[in-house]
C-alpha cells in the first residue's frame, strides 16, 4: 500500500441528476438497495477511467498491476451496505482488484462510535466527507488516499507482509494481502532481482575480484531503484523495502 493522491475533479457522472435521484431514494429508504439501477451508478465509464488513471491501473491494497483493459472493481472504502448515502461519493471510491475486494467485503471496524446516518450538511458536501468521518470514527481500515503508512509496513524476503501497527495489520488481514497468489508474485520479484541477478554478480566479484562485476551490480541496483520510484511499477512498497533493507546494497548507497 502506497499513498495515492486523489484527483480533486469529481467525474461528471457522479454529479448527474440520475445519481442525485438515486441517492435521494437511498436516503429516504435509509438503506442501500442492491439492484442494478443503484449498483450501476458508481460504475460509469468516466468514474472507472478516472480511478484507473489515478491509480496507474494498480489495486489500492495489494498493488498488483491490473492493466488498462483488465477487469477491476470500483471499491467503496466505507461499505455501501452501511454508509448508503456515500455509495456515489467520489472520496469513498477506490480502485481495487477482485480478490482484495472480495476479501475485504463489508469489513469496517471503527475505534470510535460509527456514523449511522447523514446530516443535512453531510449531504451538501457529499464528495468530501472521508477526512471528517475519519476523525469522528477512527476506522481501523487504512485508506491510502488519506494516509501514508509505508513506514509501518514490513516484509520478509518471501513477500510476506506484516505490521506492528494495529490498523495496518487489520488492513492486511482484511484484504488478505498474504494470499498465495500475491506472495508468489512478490517472492518472484525479490528472487528475480536479488538472488538471480544481484547476488550472482556479488559472488562472481568475491571470487574473481574483477571490478567490472561491481559496476554491473551498481547498474542493477540503480535500475531497481528507478523502478521503485516509478508510479506505474507494481508492488512499490515491497520494492522500496528491498532497497532499504538489504545490507548488500550499502556500498552503493
Amino acid at each position: 500500500m502506497v499513498k495515492i493522491k486523489k484527483n480533486v475533479n469529481t467525474p461528471s457522472s457522479l454529479n448527474s441528476e440520475n445519481i442525485e435521484s438515486r441517492r435521494e431514494e437511498l436516503v429516504s429508504e435509509k438503506r442501500y438497495i442492491d439492484e442494478s439501477k443503484y449498483n450501476d451508478c458508481y460504475k460509469n465509464d468516466d468514474t472507472k477511467e478516472a480511478l484507473g488513471v489515478m491509480y496507474n491501473y494498480k489495486c489500492v491494497y495489494c498493488e498488483q498491476r491490473l492493466g488498462r483493459d483488465s477487469s477491476f472493481h470500483v471499491e467503496h472504502y466505507r461499505p455501501k451496505s452501511r454508509y448508503y448515502w456515500i455509495a456515489y461519493s467520489w472520496d469513498n471510491l477506490l480502485y481495487c482488484c477482485a480478490k482484495c475486494n472480495s476479501s475485504k467485503g463489508t469489513k469496517f471496524e471503527t475505534m470510535k462510535v460509527s456514523i449511522v446516518a447523514p446530516t443535512d450538511e453531510d449531504l451538501k458536501n457529499i464528495h468530501s466527507l472521508t477526512k471528517e468521518y475519519n476523525k469522528l470514527e477512527k476506522p481501523k481500515l487504512i485508506n491510502p488516499e488519506v494516509e501514508n503508512i509505508e513506514k509501518d509496513i514490513e516484509f520478509f524476503d518471501n513477500g510476506f507482509i506484516y505490521s506492528e501497527n494495529e490498523r495496518v495489520q487489520y488492513t492486511i488481514d482484511s484484504c488478505n494481502l498474504n494470499r498465495d497468489s500475491i506472495l508468489n508474485e512478490r517472492a518472484k520479484l525479490f528472487n528475480d532481482f536479488f538472488k538471480k541477478k544481484y547476488l550472482r554478480k556479488l559472488r562472481e566479484y568475491q571470487v574473481t575480484k574483477n571490478k567490472d562485476y561491481l559496476i554491473q551490480m551498481k547498474g542493477l541496483l540503480e535500475d531497481f531503484i528507478e523502478d521503485s520510484k516509478d508510479k506505474e511499477s507494481d508492488f512499490l512498497a515491497f520494492r522500496r523495502w528491498i532497497v532499504k533493507s538489504r545490507k548488500e546494497f550499502e556500498k552503493f548507497r
